[in-house]
């Protein structure tokens, strides 16, 4: 076959030289009809061969340029984000709107945080600030209050602390649009001590249901 690569090495090599050689031999040899028709048809046999050749290994070439783009590109968003709310998220209190808030807030920071990494526009990044110190605001008040109907509270000192962070993370808001803080500086300090501050602190184990349920039982009989 014309374009068979299952031949001696040496022949698949030289093949395109032969063909050419061959066509032109055939030309001049032959000096009629046939000998001009066959002699284009080699010649035009040893130039698809070298086409095929060239745009195979210029595939070649781009296929391993994109695998070694591959290898060293950073994480997707996606995995970034993932690794972040693991490294964040706190163990489940059985609580279902108390661990929904607390996996939310971990899934928010950490895409304030690869948004930023991936260059996002400022706009885009700061809403994302301003939407963070906001959920982090309701879920504190959120969460006192739901504890409070279980009878559990948290420690005054982890109350006071993630008030502070929420109060300084305001007023650092503030600072970064008046120019006098950069806006990673802003963005680390809102996703670190602010949000991840407050998943990573200790928060007192809540009663099951079957316990609560069996509370309820006990009142009610005592009635």
């Amino acid at each position: 076959m014309l374009f068979s690569s299952n031949k001696p090495q040496w022949l698949y090599v030289a093949l395109p030289a032969l063909y050419l050689l061959a066509g032109i031999v055939a030309i001049v040899a032959l000096r009629n009809p046939l000998g001009l028709a066959s002699g284009c048809l080699l010649i035009a046999a040893a130039i698809a061969i070298l086409g095929a050749r060239h745009l195979g290994a210029q595939r070649h070439r781009e296929s391993q340029a994109s695998r070694h783009s591959s290898i060293l590109a950073p994480p997707s968003r996606l995995a970034a984000t993932t690794e972040f709310v693991r490294a964040i998220v706190p163990p489940k209190l059985g609580h279902k709107d108390i661990d929904r808030q607390h996996r939310s807030l971990a899934s928010k920071a950490a895409t304030l945080r690869v948004a930023f990494a991936h260059n996002d526009d400022q706009a885009d990044l700061e809403l994302l600030i301003h939407e963070l110190i906001d959920a982090l605001a309701h879920h504190l008040s959120a969460e006192i209050q739901a504890m409070g109907r279980l009878g559990v509270s948290r420690t005054d000192e982890d109350v006071e602390a993630d008030r502070m962070q929420l109060a300084g993370a305001e007023h650092d808001f503030d600072l970064y649009r008046a120019g006098g803080m950069s806006l990673e500086a802003l963005i680390e300090r809102v996703a670190g001590p602010l949000v991840a501050g407050h998943l990573l602190r200790r928060h007192p184990p809540l009663p099951s249901m079957e316990s609560l349920l069996q509370q309820l039982r006990d009142a009610n009989a005592s009635t």
